[in-house]
């Protein structure tokens, strides 16, 4: 069965990780600057290993983009905005990394930086285990970037819907060209 997902529920399905965590999307400024709560606690609390993918805002694409002509304005966010969002989000990743390095825990979280465009964000959790859940949200045209459909899968009740987005996240973070987000810097 595939779920469409209400706000609340993203912080439960984060609050569930126990091994690992992967977010991906072009700023996940919705997932990061609205639930960092989830992710610091999986992190500090459980010891999960988070690993989170961003666009890389000096590749070529990326400048393509955000230019005023690029595809975001379709989706009426703004070229300031949406690089905003990702500067936004990259602050948080490395405040987040701060407080978990402060207690022994700054190796729980890694971000990368990448060079293609993903057609959705995603977030999963213990996507390799039975218990594997991930939630899915599709970049749509005419829908605003801030305002995304939500869907949860599960590896048990979807398998094969599940099976299909999770070789797509792996085949892409395998793949896609990608460099470590220096976390110490300001």
């Amino acid at each position: 069965m595939l779920r469409l997902l209400a706000e609340g529920d993203i912080e439960r399905v984060m609050d569930q990780a126990k091994e690992s965590m992967l977010l991906l999307g072009v700023n996940l400024h919705y997932v990061v600057g609205n639930h960092n709560a989830p992710l610091l606690r999986a992190t500090r609390e459980r010891g999960v290993l988070a690993q989170v993918y961003l666009l890389d805002q000096q590749s070529q694409l990326a400048k393509d983009f955000y230019a005023e002509e690029g595809s975001r304005d379709r989706l009426r966010d703004t070229k300031a905005q949406t690089y905003l969002r990702l500067r936004e989000s990259q602050k948080q990743l490395r405040a987040l990394h701060h407080e978990l390095r402060n207690v022994g825990r700054g190796d729980r979280l890694k971000v990368w930086q990448y060079k293609s465009i993903s057609m959705y964000t995603a977030v999963t959790v213990d996507a390799e285990t039975p218990a594997g859940r991930m939630i899915i949200s599709p970049h749509l045209y005419s829908v605003e970037a801030h305002f995304p459909p939500l869907f949860e899968l599960t590896r048990q009740e979807n398998p094969d819907l599940f099976g299909v987005y999770w070789k797509d996240l792996t085949q892409f973070v395998e793949r896609v060209e990608k460099r470590l987000m220096p976390l110490d810097e300001a």
